[in-house]
């Protein structure tokens, strides 16, 4: 009896959910977040974006603090932070609005695994470009290398398995997130982008 109870669950839940995009979203929020009720979204969309002012503060005042001035690369990793923390508002409100859920299921290959990695990379690519440039390790054309890689090639790698999920419902709220945070992160280097490709 329980066992058909769980399967008439699960069969329901595959037809409001077909993508599973939602149980995924939820897994997303407890496992990492510990958001489990209504109540608890909430606070987090509340802390995050009171976080931001705090975060910024902290960022920008390290970096003043060891360098005497706030470099580009400061101002940099301020922004992702930010973008980081609007995100991670956004994503939990929009974790029970099915309407803005992409149709495809996360399929558990390769691309995926790949894509998962784009947020990480479009923040601590242009961060660990900045240290590869600020050392004397490796000549000047390696060292552009480097950064072109981390900054712009694995950033830009990472986004495209992402497109797949982009959908009619979607398209306005995923583009353009796509493409700003990877723009800011190939932007950060664009010196260096440009010496590299031409």
């Amino acid at each position: 009896m329980e066992h058909d109870d769980q399967n008439e669950y699960e069969t329901l839940r595959s037809e409001q959910d077909p993508s599973g995009e939602r149980e995924t979203s939820r897994k997303v929020l407890r496992g990492i977040f510990g958001a489990k009720t209504a109540e608890e979204k909430r606070a987090l969309i509340k802390k995050s974006l009171l976080g931001i002012p705090p975060v910024v503060a902290l960022i920008l005042g390290l970096f003043y603090w060891r360098f005497g001035l706030i470099p580009p690369i400061g101002i940099g990793v301020a922004v992702f932070m930010t973008v980081f923390l609007l995100l991670t508002a956004l994503a939990t409100y929009a974790s029970d609005k099915t309407h803005l859920h992409s149709e495809q299921a996360l399929q558990g290959s390769l691309a995926d695994k790949i894509g998962a990695f784009w947020l990480v990379s479009v923040v601590f690519g242009p961060f660990f470009a900045w240290v590869v440039g600020s050392t004397n390790f490796f000549t000047l054309e390696t060292t552009q290398l480097i950064q072109f890689i981390l900054s712009a090639l694995l950033p830009v790698v990472c986004v495209l398995p992402l497109l797949s999920y982009v959908t009619r419902k979607n398209f306005f709220i995923t583009l353009p997130i796509l493409f700003v945070i990877t723009g800011l992160a190939v932007y950060s280097h664009w010196s260096v982008v440009v010496m590299v490709l031409t």
